[in-house]
């Protein structure tokens, strides 16, 4: 469950998707894998996940024979597998540019001593993200392969407590993707490129023993549209998994858990702001998330611990708490922040915990292009 309302320039938020101690969900099977162990089954052959046919993953190819007929399916199998062309191209740049950043990021586990010059040596093969939009892109590019520098100093930043740095983390991953095993990231791209024929293909199976491979071809088509859906929302799942790093989420109504000296990030709309500091006071009844438990629902990926995000689900109960906040920035805010409708994002150390909350070291976060109002 995940709503959001403002009460008293307090933006209140219910959890959807912080780290939870729940039970653990299981990871999605290989797609790859998970379609030739069906078709093996259905069709009394034997393929496996990497076995190309004329460049065609060979488990494609005996659907579509069964679909079609005569020239038509000479036709059909010849059309896939100039797509698949396309997609050996487009995986040797992003290889190119993976093995450009792996070796940055090797460069930078030298330099771990001096972490000013590893910070150089990564940044320097993370390409400048703009407003992270991800409209035009294709499923697979050469920057998704810099997703592993920038958890690289996502850490590095975590190891000096720099955490208002960390905060430029989750900007920096919106507009990429986290990238498969190559049969996988094949089998994604032909999807999207072929969805019309993949829907017709995995339609209309008058063979009740076929079904379950209609069944992997429908789920092929809905990772697919996962994956292209996930560069719109990989900063906002960087977002989530920031705890994962050393900071806290936390309601500013809410202290259970925090101490002194954590280092904590929260949305608030200040009642003054400027360039040493912001303040909030507040009188109010706000919900607070009870009895929290991790839900069923995929709603990220986390790049730190390479697993995905799911859902949380929370009930709720009202509180009447009178909140003071206090503060001190180690820089000050851009010019935005001052006229930033909504609220703005604080992460900063506790040096006193609420609800007359006073923090030190702390940064406005900028994560307006990453489209979240809460956690």
């Amino acid at each position: 469950m995940s709503r959001s309302m403002v009460v008293v320039g307090l933006v209140v938020v219910a959890v959807a998707g912080l780290a939870y101690a729940g039970e653990a969900k299981p990871f999605p099977p290989p797609i790859a894998e998970t379609l030739a162990t069906k078709v093996s089954e259905a069709y009394g052959v034997t393929v496996g996940a990497k076995d190309l046919d004329a460049g065609l993953p060979a488990m494609l190819v005996k659907p579509i024979e069964g679909r079609y007929v005569n020239a038509k399916k000479d036709s059909v199998l010849a059309d896939w597998r100039k797509e698949v062309a396309v997609f050996e191209t487009a995986w040797s740049a992003y290889v190119a540019r993976h093995d450009e950043v792996a070796a940055a990021i090797a460069k930078a586990e030298e330099q771990k001593a001096t972490p000013d010059e590893a910070k150089k040596t990564l940044l320097a093969v993370i390409a400048p993200n703009g407003d992270g939009k991800a409209d035009k892109r294709k499923l697979l590019e050469p920057r998704d392969a810099e997703v592993d520098a920038i958890v690289a100093l996502a850490k590095l930043y975590a190891a000096q407590k720099d955490f208002v740095a960390a905060a430029s983390i989750p900007p920096m991953l919106q507009g990429r993707r986290h990238v498969g095993p190559q049969e996988d990231e094949r089998l994604l791209w032909l999807a999207d490129q072929k969805s019309q024929d993949l829907r017709f293909l995995s339609s209309q199976q008058k063979d009740p023993q076929k079904e379950p491979v209609m069944v992997a071809l429908r789920e092929l088509l809905g990772r697919t549209q996962r994956a292209l859906n996930e560069p719109r929302e990989t900063g906002r799942s960087m977002l989530k998994a920031l705890p994962s790093l050393g900071p806290k989420f936390v309601e500013l109504w809410d202290a259970t858990g925090i101490k002194k000296g954590d280092w904590v990030f929260f949305r608030v709309s200040p009642t003054k702001l400027d360039d040493k500091g912001l303040t909030f006071s507040d009188h109010g009844t706000y919900q607070v998330n009870v009895a929290c438990h991790e839900g069923s629902k995929i709603i990220g990926w986390n790049p730190v611990s390479s697993t995905w995000i799911w859902n949380t689900e929370c009930s709720t109960k009202n509180v009447t708490e009178n909140i003071d906040l206090k503060v001190q920035l180690a820089q000050p805010p851009q010019a935005w922040a001052k006229s930033q409708f909504g609220g703005i994002w604080v992460i900063g150390k506790v040096a006193q915990v609420g609800p007359k909350w006073s923090l030190t070291n702390a940064g406005v976060a900028d994560w307006r292009f990453l489209g979240v109002l809460g956690m």
